[in-house]
């Protein structure tokens, strides 16, 4: 069965109620003056590259594991073993991208290099930031509580990718690049509200984001051990754990 005939099998989704626009308008909104607003705390993040890369990096992968692989299981059933095949194409997609646009600057200079990567790398983040905000999953609408976990997740991911980013080019990232990766999120959230997808849309999307975001947490936020921390790249898997355990009897788990 090809890709194409599964995602339009399936009717949409219910649209998402008062509530649940409020929620997702928050999480835009937040994201979105983090990374406008990422100049005027640029070297904070300086300081705390390890924190913040840590720590979001432990939460993402969490988040990965206990939320979005779980949903594949789900999505199993609808579409068959080729989910995980879709997840793997995600990654590699990724990983591919990342790589063509090495090949076409690896011959300049490591200045110039960066400055030049800098364009492929802005876009492929947008398309990332809007993978995660389309194929938000519902669970996040059960409880305010989950909502901040995740928010928490996404603020320091995000940040971090988008820092590292700037570090190609700064100038870049100040002019235009921030305001791309902003419409990135937006047009996820506007998608994800005005046409909720289907169960077959959903699943495919969580699977691409899936291998999305562990090629980009093992790239960006565990690549180079000199500015990681694993013990606090554990702490952020274990608080995210334990924090999704208390929660789960206010979720009816």
């Amino acid at each position: 069965m090809t890709l194409i005939p599964i995602l339009l099998e399936s009717a949409p989704r219910a649209a998402l109620d008062a509530r649940a626009l409020g929620t997702l308008a928050t999480i835009v909104l937040v994201l979105a003056l983090l990374h406008l607003g990422l100049p005027r705390f640029r070297g904070w993040l300086e300081r705390k590259e390890r924190l913040v890369g840590s720590v979001g990096g432990g939460l993402m992968s969490a988040y990965v594991f206990l939320h979005l692989l779980p949903e594949l299981d789900e999505g199993q059933a609808v579409i068959g073993r080729s989910i995980y095949g879709i997840a793997l194409l995600g990654f590699l997609l990724f990983d591919g991208i990342e790589r063509w646009a090495w090949t076409r600057t690896k011959d300049a200079e490591p200045e110039a290099r960066r400055k030049a990567s800098f364009p492929h790398r802005v876009v492929l983040a947008a398309g990332y930031n809007f993978l995660i905000l389309y194929s938000l999953p519902e669970a996040i609408y059960d409880s305010y509580l989950v909502v901040y976990l995740m928010l928490l997740t996404f603020v320091l991911h995000l940040v971090h990718v988008a820092d590292s980013l700037s570090g190609l080019d700064e100038h870049a990232y100040d002019r235009w690049g921030r305001h791309v990766l902003v419409l990135g999120l937006v047009a996820g959230a506007a998608l994800h509200a005005a046409a909720p997808p289907s169960l077959r849309v959903v699943n495919v999307s969580t699977a691409l984001l899936s291998g999305s975001i562990l090629f980009t947490v093992f790239k960006e936020q565990l690549g180079e051990y000199e500015k990681t921390s694993y013990r606090m790249y554990l702490g952020g898997v274990l608080a995210y754990f334990c924090i999704l355990r208390g929660l789960l009897p206010y979720l009816g788990s």
